[in-house]
């Protein structure tokens, strides 16, 4: 066999391992990419992109994300809810204005969200 047809067959047998290697992503992978996905997440329309990656699944890891996707979709972790939370607890304006600023806009992301968090199993 001459080197130009040795190096051919290499090749295709190196890349073919290579290829075999990607295959489908594991639970473990798709997590991740879910995870590094919502780090950046800041509105309901990038938590339900980041969420795509782990449509289907029912680990505890994968509920945790979907509760956490979902604060990150209402809005309650953003800088100006709570800085108007906080504000409200300083100057005394009572129970019912910090509640009201940290609410859920619909009832149907606040239920979707108590029960993935409550699936996630964590406390």
């Amino acid at each position: 066999m001459n080197f130009q047809k040795w190096a051919f067959v290499m090749a295709a047998t190196f890349s073919s391992l290579l290829i075999g290697c990607e295959g489908e992503q594991t639970e473990k992978d798709m997590i991740a990419e879910a995870q590094f996905c919502l780090d950046d997440a800041t509105d309901a329309a990038a938590a339900d992109v980041c969420m795509t990656k782990i449509e289907g699944l029912t680990s505890s890891q994968a509920y945790t994300l979907r509760c956490a996707a979902g604060f990150i979709a209402a809005e309650v972790t953003s800088p100006e809810k709570l800085s108007r939370a906080l504000n409200a607890i300083s100057d005394n304006q009572g129970t019912s204005v910090l509640l009201s600023t940290l609410a859920f806009p619909t009832k149907a992301l606040a239920e979707k969200t108590f029960n993935s968090c409550n699936l996630s199993g964590q406390s």
